[in-house]
């Protein structure tokens, strides 16, 4: 009995030895099959990105392209249709090998993530399929959007940009308003579309879905020209979200007429203060040259991004907005006297007010006075430094010599 028990102890010991030793070898010959994947992917992706491939004939650079997909394996292939950094002739290429080598029904059970499905095979095949122009390619992105993966979600948004139709849009357009994780991907493609689909895009805005709305009127910001557009932008913003109204007084920068410059006008007493400053923006955008007065009182806004945009847009308007900033010197609220000053240093205004100050006579004095006011403003400042050091020296240079 003690001999049986240790011949099975070394029948044990030799079992293991010989399942370590295959497990081991199977784990090397895997890993050099994978290194000779990638090798012969990397090689593959190499030449096809090369400047002189795509400097060829149409005929002959379709001939090489092929010549180099027959020699890879399917998951390599497979991988290059999926890379859209690749020339979009190299991915068709790529994709019309893997179709002429795969069963047709294959293809489209994976397609369908029938069960068993491998979730990169079930993403390599949409990509293929859409490469393909399949007849069933918009149905089966569609039920790809809605899957429970988000790879697999991300991988159907590309491909419907891909598309890039009108039913591919109407597709996306469905899937902003039920996928809230998405929803900035979506309008990511929604806005590389090339054909018009504004009537899509203005169902958005009639969601009763305030962030769907806000998507909506983002996105109509390159059709804002139009009139009906804009008619539509304008009643945005009196929409009871703050977020739906900054994004349609947002959009409404593309709209012409003054009709168009007066809802931002009136927006700029908005009690939010993001839609204050995009109004501020919009408003300069549309109407620079009378726009000088309203936003500059915005200098002595209580929200600091609200200063921020109306000194912005002061500065764009520029020696324009002279008076209206000289105003807010004597204003009783200290950002306010700083941010005029540094928009006055902005502009170029005060190389001009130094020239004049070294003059005799009232026009000199003025001058010189400003010049003071500004020191003292820029002096009492909190928004980081106050002016340059270069001509508040020149001033009082120039006081001396006065």
């Amino acid at each position: 009995m003690p001999w049986a028990a240790d011949e099975l102890l070394l029948v044990l010991a030799l079992g293991s030895l010989l399942l370590w030793l295959a497990m081991s070898g199977w784990i090397v010959v895997d890993r050099m099959l994978f290194d000779a994947r990638n090798r012969g992917l990397g090689w593959a992706s190499q030449e096809l990105r090369a400047p002189e491939l795509a400097a060829l004939p149409a005929a002959e650079r379709l001939a090489r392209v092929q010549a180099i997909v027959q020699r890879l394996p399917m998951r390599a292939l497979e991988r290059l249709v999926m890379d859209i950094s690749l020339p979009r002739w190299v991915r068709d290429a790529c994709s019309a090998q893997v179709v002429r080598a795969r069963d047709p029904d294959k293809l489209l059970a994976a397609a369908r993530n029938l069960p068993g499905t491998r979730k990169w095979a079930h993403i390599a095949t949409l990509f293929l399929l859409v490469r393909d122009r399949h007849p069933s390619a918009h149905a089966l992105l569609a039920g790809a959007l809605g899957d429970d993966d988000l790879e697999v979600r991300q991988a159907a948004i590309t491909l419907l940009g891909e598309l890039g139709d009108r039913e591919a849009a109407r597709i996306l357009a469905g899937g902003a308003a039920a996928s809230p994780v998405l929803r900035s991907r979506i309008a990511s493609q929604l806005d590389r579309f090339e054909l018009s689909i504004v009537d899509l895009l203005a169902e958005l805005t009639g969601s009763p879905d305030p962030a769907v709305r806000a998507l909506g009127a983002m996105l109509l910001w390159r059709h804002a020209g139009a009139p009906e557009v804009a008619a539509g932008l304008m009643a945005l913003t009196r929409d009871a979200d703050p977020g739906v109204r900054k994004s349609a007084v947002q959009s409404l920068a593309g709209a012409t007429g003054r009709a168009a410059a007066d809802i931002p006008r009136g927006m700029l007493a908005d009690p939010v203060p993001f839609v204050r400053a995009h109004a501020a923006r919009t408003l300069v955008r549309l109407d620079p040259a009378r726009s000088a007065i309203d936003i500059a009182p915005l200098l002595a806004d209580a929200d600091w991004w609200v200063r921020q945009a109306a000194k912005e847009g002061l500065l764009a308007i520029g020696l324009d907005a002279l008076p209206a900033v000289l105003s807010q010197l004597d204003s009783t609220d200290r950002f306010a006297r700083n941010g005029a000053a540094d928009v006055l240093q902005g502009i170029g205004a005060v190389a001009g007010l130094l020239a004049r100050a070294t003059q005799p006579g009232p026009d000199g004095e003025a001058a010189a006075a400003l010049l003071r006011k500004l020191t003292d403003a820029g002096e009492r400042g909190v928004s980081g430094g106050g002016l340059h050091p270069s001509w508040q020296i020149a001033r009082s240079e120039t006081t001396e010599a006065r």
